[in-house]
């Protein structure tokens, strides 16, 4: 049933009334009995039916409500509605269950689904999980903040990497770095994972960093010992002071304790790509000035095809193809802006300048545009290898190559990447347990904090504005489902 403000409410009907399109409704706030196209309410309302978020709802029992007694017809509601001057009719008894794994949300769609389980499930499934990474960021939408969590891990009987969801909560307040380690810690408990988490990767933004580095749980190798100590053995009798050591748990409770932190390999690429890439092109007088003027004709192009719709066909009509407009949370979105301008013909190029009133380039402006595009093409195929669906070993390859095509010379021949002569087969490693443990345990990590922010591009899918109105909870339920659709496939992503 949804309410005058756009509200949806949740009830079970038993029976329906005899008349068409009839039928008894329990929402919060008391008993409605629908009629055709009229909503009546009950005079006497019944205790509000527990919502899904509502922590006591999960331990209630169910309520067994009976309502034989007639409804009441009052001068002011047939006054309202005057069709409804029948007789009463005896409410049929409706039976409002509790919420647990068989409770089903109806959508507007018609589809129902079982929220309740998917969390079970992906309980169940890091139950048997030992090593588990997760990556985290800050996500702010119609002037709201969210962080994003997601996860990651090895699955010991298939080898294969598989994600999921973990929370997308409201952060409320600045975010300070204390703010930030508390919620991750909270989530990272939710769902039982403080002792299994080997690595959070996240972007390099200071509140995180900060975060880590302040929380971060000081590690001592039992390996080292100083010089001149002896090594205690098995006759040797320690006295240890018990106050002291009941004094230090109770100080030690209470205290937040991060797992390791990674930095986003992707990130660090991309500030790379941008602010050092600048900072070394305009340190040179010659190279400033054709930067400086190529990218900013650039600009003005971009500009113009994304405020008027009378430049953007223009655009189309002389290219064939659209302007990409350069953002600044999109990872290479530069150079791939740059790259389309780079494709067209210096005479269309110019002739598109010429209809949008734009300065026309010159040889040496769009000779650097192709010799910028050669030479970051590199450095925009390992970022986009690192922000995929890939391992915490496949970073370092990755950097070695892209070290090894950085100090190299360009040339014809150095564009051909040759395949791998020697295959390999991850099933191999069931035959070294140990070596399979360690492969689980550092492998476990993503490179980049690319997951998460492909979560945020889902929650703007699910956050219109048209649904503003959504609860901080609702929407993050609607998220969590949205990302974790699959859990209610049968897939081999539960066995471990």
């Amino acid at each position: 049933m949804q309410t005058p403000k756009g509200y949806d409410q949740l009830g079970t009907v038993k029976e329906i009334c005899q008349e068409p399109r009839s039928y008894v409704i329990q929402s919060n706030g008391g008993t409605y009995r629908r009629n055709r196209r009229h909503i009546l309410p009950v005079a006497e309302p019944t205790p509000p039916l527990l919502h899904a978020d509502d922590p006591d709802s999960q331990n209630s029992s169910p309520c067994t409500m009976d309502c034989t007694t007639p409804i009441p017809q009052t001068p002011e509601l047939n006054a309202m509605h005057p069709k409804h001057t029948s007789p009463p009719r005896p409410v049929p008894t409706a039976h409002f269950p509790s919420e647990n794994r068989n409770t089903q949300y109806i959508t507007r769609s018609g589809r129902t689904c079982r929220p309740k389980s998917k969390y079970i499930n992906l309980k169940a499934a890091l139950n048997e999980v030992d090593f588990v990474s997760t990556t985290a960021d800050i996500w702010t939408a119609n002037n709201r903040s969210y962080m994003g969590v997601t996860l990651h891990w090895i699955s010991r009987s298939t080898l294969e990497h598989n994600k999921a969801a973990l929370a997308c909560r409201r952060i409320r307040g600045k975010h300070r770095c204390d703010v930030i380690g508390a919620e991750i810690e909270i989530i990272h408990s939710s769902y039982g994972l403080l002792n299994k988490v080997v690595a959070t990767v996240t972007d390099n933004g200071s509140n995180f960093v900060k975060a880590f580095k302040v929380y971060q749980p000081v590690t001592e190798s039992d390996d080292e010992t100083e010089e001149g100590e002896s090594t205690p053995t098995d006759d040797d009798v320690t006295f240890l002071d018990l106050s002291e050591i009941l004094s230090a748990e109770d100080e030690s409770d209470g205290k937040l304790s991060l797992p390791p932190h990674h930095r986003c390999a992707s990130h660090t690429i991309n500030l790379i790509s941008i602010n050092d890439v600048e900072k070394y092109l305009t340190s040179n007088a010659e190279s400033k000035a054709v930067y400086r003027s190529s990218t900013a004709k650039c600009t003005a192009l971009w500009t113009k095809s994304s405020r008027s719709t009378l430049a953007s066909e223009t655009v189309e009509e002389v290219s064939k193809r659209k302007l990409l407009v350069p953002t600044s949370t999109w990872w290479n979105s530069f150079f791939d802006a740059v790259k389309r301008i780079a494709e067209i013909p210096m005479s269309e190029l110019n002739t598109l300048c010429t209809k949008l009133g734009v300065k026309c380039f010159k040889d040496k402006e769009y000779q650097f545009l192709h010799e910028y595009c050669t030479a970051m093409k590199p450095l925009t195929a390992a970022l986009d290898i690192l922000q995929g669906d890939c391992s915490y070993g496949t970073s370092l390859p990755t950097l070695e190559v892209l070290k090894t095509m950085a100090q190299s010379a360009y040339s014809a021949e150095n564009e051909v990447i040759d395949y791998l002569r020697s295959a390999y087969d991850l099933q191999i490693l069931h035959q070294f347990p140990n070596i399979k443990k360690i492969f689980l345990k550092y492998n476990t990590p993503t490179p980049s904090s690319a997951p998460v922010e492909r979560l945020f591009s889902l929650g703007g899918l699910v956050l219109t504005p048209r649904r503003n109105r959504l609860s901080d909870k609702r929407f993050e339920k609607l998220l969590l489902m949205r990302y974790n659709h699959w859990f209610t496939h049968p897939t081999p992503l539960f066995q471990s």
